[in-house]
């Protein structure tokens, strides 16, 4: 009775057997695999804006790496190219989309992104924090997420891929109109001609304009119409040139006094000039810059000039009231370097320069009295400080310091007449701003104030001259000011050159 079991058993047995081997006996290619996501095909369009080659670079290094995409390098396709030209360069590289980018001077990435049809799907904006490593930074963190959408609705060629690109080859090129986005999109952002991106005006969104646009379609027809050109890069600029006037007083005052009375009653006079109108030309120029943004674009040549026009001094005394021709002029001449941090600039500049302030008429204004009345003065000095301008849209605003160290103080160390063995120094700083009335001139003004100090090392013995014994234990020489001008200034087109 046992038989049917066995027999149950034994074909039970067979039949795992056969299984096995079916399952070993088949080609391995039989057996079904997990499928892997395929890359989406993209290609890289031109980016245009500062620091453009290094931000381009970035977006494609990030791109690469997410391992969602197949990244292809078609840099001469530029923003703002025409709906076809994108289509015409999609279709023949096989791609789904292509990426184009502009950066404005506040560092932030406008990223835009057609399909296969040259359609434009979307635009994203990455803000880099007002300068280029800000950017950077943001676009390692930001891009993969942020694209991601947009690629994903890039509709892929209809027509062929690059059967249609040879069929657009041969076909007469027309002139194309770049669609309108769809409800609830955002307008493409302009771009300006310093690589800004501007605003929508008012009024052009809404179809102003179209009957002229057609009718403008209309005749160029089956003309060979190019592509506009991309944006040129705005380069460091290599080239500022003030001119302008200054209002400015002296005072040349003494400390520290000792009276000393004589035959003739001999005193120290204090001088002060209430207010002088001055001529102002400065430059800043780097010669560099009208080649490249490297390094040397950041070393320039800077200078000013000042002379006094139309300034008189009169002295009273006893009665007698003596006109002093009055002039002063100053220069100096030096290198400038800056650093950049996005839109603003930081300096650091060493100098040579003179100042003189000479009165003329003194010299014998009071009978018994054979001296002038103060000491001419011709300072030649080193001078060196540090700078700084911020730009906030049209707006400057800026500053400067700068110690004066003197290697000349002639005439107040004249030996017998003033103070042989005189030292000093000196110190000028101030604030100015402005604003941008044209791309290429700005109005800006400032105060200042200049001041020197003056050791006099004073001997309690008179100077060998009887009729002369100045003593004082020194003086200070103090000039505030302000000051409007005119900036003329020619901003780069120098591209960012690939770092080696």
């Amino acid at each position: 009775m046992q038989t049917p079991l066995l027999s149950r058993r034994a074909l039970t047995l067979c039949a795992a057997l056969l299984t096995g081997v079916v399952w070993h006996g088949a080609p391995r290619d039989a057996v079904a695999k997990p499928a892997t996501a395929a890359k989406v095909p993209i290609a890289v369009g031109s980016f245009a804006g500062p620091q453009q080659t290094k931000v381009r670079a970035k977006v494609m290094d990030v791109l690469r790496k997410s391992g969602s995409y197949e990244v292809t390098d078609a840099e001469d396709i530029k923003p703002g190219a025409k709906t076809a030209a994108y289509a015409s360069m999609a279709q023949a590289m096989g791609v789904n989309a292509i990426v184009v980018g502009v950066i404005s001077k506040r560092h932030n990435l406008t990223i835009t992104v057609y399909d296969a049809n040259g359609a434009r799907v979307d635009a994203i904006e990455i803000k880099g924090g007002g300068g280029s490593f800000g950017l950077l930074k943001a676009v390692d963190n930001e891009l993969e997420i942020s694209i991601a959408d947009p690629i994903a609705r890039a509709k892929p060629a209809s027509g062929g891929g690059k059967k249609a690109a040879a069929a657009a080859a041969v076909a007469p090129k027309a002139a194309a109109t770049p669609p309108k986005p769809a409800a609830g999109e955002e307008e493409e952002p302009e771009i300006s001609e310093d690589g800004e991106v501007e605003e929508p005006v008012e009024g052009e969104a809404s179809g102003e304009g179209e009957g002229e646009a057609s009718g403008e379609a209309s005749a160029s027809a089956g003309e060979d119409v190019d592509a506009p050109s991309a944006p040129s890069e705005p380069g460091l600029r290599p080239l500022e040139v003030i001119v302008g006037l200054r209002g400015y007083r002296r005072t040349f005052d003494y400390t520290d006094v000792r009276k000393n009375t004589d035959l003739l009653g001999t005193q120290l006079h204090p001088y002060e000039l209430p207010l002088a109108p001055a001529i102002i030309a400065s430059l800043r120029f780097y010669p560099a810059a009208l080649f490249s943004n490297g390094f040397l674009s950041h070393v320039g040549i800077t200078g000013r000039y000042e002379l006094t026009v139309a300034t008189g001094t009169t002295y009273s005394e006893q009665g007698v009231t003596t006109a002093l021709d009055t002039s002063a002029a100053s220069w100096h001449l030096g290198l400038r370097g800056r650093i950049t941090l996005g839109p603003h600039e930081l300096g650091v500049f060493a100098e040579y320069g003179t100042q003189t302030f000479l009165l003329r008429g003194d010299e014998n204004p009071v009978p018994l009295k054979p001296y002038a009345l103060v000491p001419d003065v011709t300072y030649t000095f080193v001078r060196t400080g540090i700078d700084a301008r911020f730009y906030f849209g049209k707006v400057i605003v800026g500053g400067q310091v700068a110690p004066r160290f003197l290697t000349s103080l002639h005439e107040i160390d004249l030996a017998g007449i003033w103070f042989p063995g005189a030292t000093g120094s000196g110190l000028d700083f101030g604030v100015m701003g402005g604003y941008r009335v044209l791309p290429y001139l700005s109005v800006v003004g400032g105060v200042d104030i200049l001041r020197y100090g003056f050791d006099f090392n004073g001997m309690p013995d008179c100077p060998p001259n009887p009729q002369r014994c100045p003593v004082a234990g020194g003086a200070t020489d103090t000039y505030p000011s302000a000051w409007l001008a005119a900036m003329f200034h020619l901003d780069g087109s120098a591209a960012e050159k690939p770092a080696p």
